[in-house]
């Protein structure tokens, strides 16, 4: 379904709408104007569930809830002036209609594609200040959605949200791993190695960008204290495992990458990927986590 707003729905849409965050992640008691903080523990159950499961502050979501339904937003802006750019002498008329007509493509594509339901409201005013407000607001419910659909629905929309052709729209998957963590494009695996902390691991993966494919197998590299000195270890889940000492840096200071650091560890990586038949110069990597001790 899309919703509409203009200047004379204001009212209508804060008694629809209420916001339990920013896009910040701070949370609010659900007031539209947010001037009451709470607690993470403070929120409705679906809320709680999607804050910490699925809100990220770089994909500009809200926790918000719309007629009673609880969700979690993903907003876009659109200016005219850029909108200008690419067709001269363009309208505030003709910017409602590429919301529209993006909202419309966008929920129909989620719904063949993914299976998946997502409203739009499309809010399109002047503030009081004079300057025009035009957003695209994607809703989805906060208590089912997968972390994978999330992503692709954020990647899906900021694809598309500006193209002024009338193109197909396709999913625009993001790299997730099997766990639904998010992976990012990495070209230095060595310089990302590095700037771990001791005690820090990461899972990498080979990565094919003109296929937007992972490779099969998960990797993994860990920095670790050894007696007074630190080692990075990596390997292969269920294969083999190389090290190296990285001879700038201690455990008894935090010392920074050096030169000699990056030449000792793309020495080893080179003799990893030799033994792995790793061939590729770009991998998907995901968010260091910190390794727990083995408990005795």
């Amino acid at each position: 379904m899309i919703y509409i707003y203009n200047d004379n729905d204001v009212k209508t849409y804060r008694k629809n709408m209420k916001y339990w965050s920013n896009v910040c992640g701070d949370l609010y008691d659900g007031n539209y104007d947010g001037d009451k903080e709470i607690s993470e523990q403070d929120l409705p159950a679906p809320l709680q569930r999607a804050y910490k499961e699925l809100w990220e502050e770089d994909l500009g979501a809200y926790l918000c809830e719309y007629c009673g339904q609880y969700c979690i937003a993903l907003n876009n802006e659109y200016y005219l002036e850029d909108l200008q750019q690419d067709i001269p002498g363009a309208t505030v008329k003709d910017l409602n209609m590429l919301m529209i007509r993006t909202a419309e493509k966008l929920c129909t594509l989620f719904e063949t594609q993914l299976y998946l339901h997502v409203d739009a409201i499309i809010w399109s005013r002047d503030q009081e200040n004079g300057i025009e407000d035009h957003i695209l607001q994607l809703l989805m419910d906060a208590d089912t959605l997968s972390k994978s659909d999330f992503y692709t629905v954020a990647s899906t929309l900021y694809q598309y949200a500006y193209d002024v052709k009338d193109v197909p729209f396709k999913i625009i998957n993001k790299l997730v791993d099997s766990n639904g963590n998010r992976l990012y494009v990495c070209n230095d695996l060595a310089d990302t190695i590095t700037n771990l902390s001791v005690g820090e691991r990461i899972d990498w993966y080979e990565y094919d960008p003109n296929e937007n494919a992972l490779g099969s197998i998960a990797h993994c590299a860990e920095k670790i204290c050894w007696m007074d000195s630190v080692v990075v270890l990596v390997g292969g889940y269920g294969g083999d495992v190389k090290c190296c000492y990285l001879p700038s840096q201690s455990c008894c200071q935090e010392d920074k990458e050096t030169v000699d650091d990056i030449v000792a560890l793309k020495d080893m990586l080179d003799s990893y990927f030799n033994v792995a038949n790793i061939t590729t110069s770009c991998f998907a990597v995901a968010n260091p986590v910190t390794v727990k001790p083995n408990g005795r």
